[in-house]
């Protein structure tokens, strides 16, 4: 297992509230040994209680997954505004043990962006969002049973306005 978290001032010289956050991790999650698992057959669907799943991958391990963002805060009248964008990888993952295409989620990646202003006589900000505004398609959980799957799907593209009020 490798991991980085950073998180940079860029320019503060030049240019001032300008941050990079990057992270990342690498981690090579395999059983070493695993005999008699349990599971279920991808060709007949039934449930078997012998399988050996030693070298394969652990569920919900991403060999990869990694984040970096870019934000700006400017001292503005009134108050502050804040300007930002981040993007998530996730080089994909099996769900169980047994490591099957019909178990497996892709790799996906997620872009957000948001504008926000604190205005501080009132304690009160508005956020303008988008969340996974390309719109990619992926899985937060699958559940697998006898007669197949049943995936829960993430939502798709998220617009909004938020406000917040400290008093």
């Amino acid at each position: 297992c490798v991991e980085l978290d950073l998180m940079a001032s860029l320019l503060p010289s030049h240019i001032a509230g300008v941050v990079l956050p990057l992270g990342g991790a690498y981690l090579d999650a395999t059983f070493t040994d695993y005999k008699n698992g349990q599971g279920f057959n991808d060709v007949t669907g039934l449930y078997s209680a012998s399988n050996d799943y030693s070298g394969k991958r652990i569920p919900r391990t991403p060999e990869f997954s990694g984040s970096i963002g870019l934000s700006q805060t400017l001292i503005v009248p009134g108050g502050v505004l804040g300007i930002g964008a981040d993007y998530y990888y996730n080089s994909g993952f099996f769900y169980l043990a047994q490591n099957t295409d019909f178990n497996e989620e892709d790799a996906y990646g997620l872009l957000g962006a948001r504008i926000s202003y604190r205005y501080e006589p009132w304690n009160l900000r508005a956020t303008v969002f988008g969340k996974n505004i390309t719109d990619e398609r992926f899985n937060y959980r699958r559940f697998t049973n006898d007669f197949g799957g049943l995936d829960a799907a993430a939502p798709p593209d998220v617009y909004g306005l938020r406000l917040n009020w400290e008093f």
